[in-house]
């Protein structure tokens, strides 16, 4: 969000701050997002302001681009990256790993919580490791994290109950945030809108808000 303020300001020593904060955030955590919503950011930060409602028009331009550019990644390098990370990751992973989640705990009492805030006031939670342990139950080996978000996050902690109270709750969040950011420049909107939208299929509620920034 700042480094699109500081490209639409043109403050552009800033703006490499911004970009070499970034990159050092990526080489703390590794997280290919990190460097994938800094480039989105920018190039986001560079368009001339448009209105508010071009937003759907440019959003199926950028998956056009986003997918020509896949296919030519496949005919001359014969890797599939960007296949990987935008079709696979955003469309279809994060949909199976909720199914997982929600199979695993139709038959398996929720967690309510316990792995969440309550384990600050002394609950234990059955299912420590979690995210581990769904890929272990359902792959045999528990060496990737599946990470997930709103279905997840509902049947880990409340079951069926959860897919219902769960959206209601992100809703309020949403338009909460949608009033507090009414006055911005469209740019910063949209770019939140991405990174946001990203870290809602990835991950639970409460470090959503927290660790991640929401």
């Amino acid at each position: 969000m700042l480094m699109v303020y500081f490209i639409i300001k043109r403050k552009l020593i800033w703006v490499v701050v911004c970009i070499t904060a970034q990159i050092l955030a990526f080489g703390i955590n590794g997280m290919k997002f990190t460097l994938f919503i800094g480039f989105v950011a920018f190039v986001i930060a560079w368009l001339p302001k448009f209105d508010i409602l071009k937003v759907g028009s440019i959003s199926l331009a950028a998956i056009t681009f986003f997918s020509v550019l896949a296919v030519l990644e496949y005919v001359v390098f014969h890797t599939w990256y960007l296949a990987s990370f935008i079709a696979m990751r955003i469309l279809f992973i994060p949909n199976r790993i909720g199914f997982l989640y929600f199979d695993f705990f139709s038959t398996h009492t929720p967690d309510y919580f316990r792995g969440s805030f309550l384990k600050y006031f002394g609950f234990q939670t059955p299912y420590p490791n979690l995210r581990y342990l769904i890929t272990e139950y359902y792959t045999g080996s528990a060496e990737t994290g599946s990470n997930n978000g709103l279905i997840a996050d509902a049947m880990t902690n409340l079951g069926l109950i959860g897919i219902i109270i769960f959206p209601v709750i992100l809703i309020v969040i949403l338009k909460i945030l949608d009033k507090t950011m009414e006055n911005l420049d469209v740019r910063i909107k949209v770019s939140q809108a991405v990174s946001q939208t990203l870290i809602i299929i990835s991950t639970f509620f409460f470090p959503m808000l927290l660790t991640d920034g929401l």
